[in-house]
């Protein structure tokens, strides 16, 4: 099994996930359009943030832009 690493938005810090044995720290998953930002205390390292999975969400949120096929 591997795990995803994700930056920090603000100073490119890299997330550490709680199987590391860097400290971690609380981080928020940024939203676009004003949404409220998801927050995580204690980053997994498989991309959840919250109850909310990066990619799911991610994916649920751009299906309305993927063209159709002929």
């Amino acid at each position: 099994m591997s795990f995803v690493s994700w930056l920090t938005a603000d100073n490119q810090k890299s997330i550490p996930n709680h199987f590391s044995k860097r400290k971690t720290f609380k981080v928020y998953m940024l939203l676009p359009e004003g949404k409220d930002p998801i927050e995580e205390e204690l980053y997994s390292g498989h991309g959840d943030f919250g109850t909310v999975n990066a990619f799911d969400w991610l994916a649920e949120n751009n299906l309305h832009k993927v063209p159709k096929c002929p």
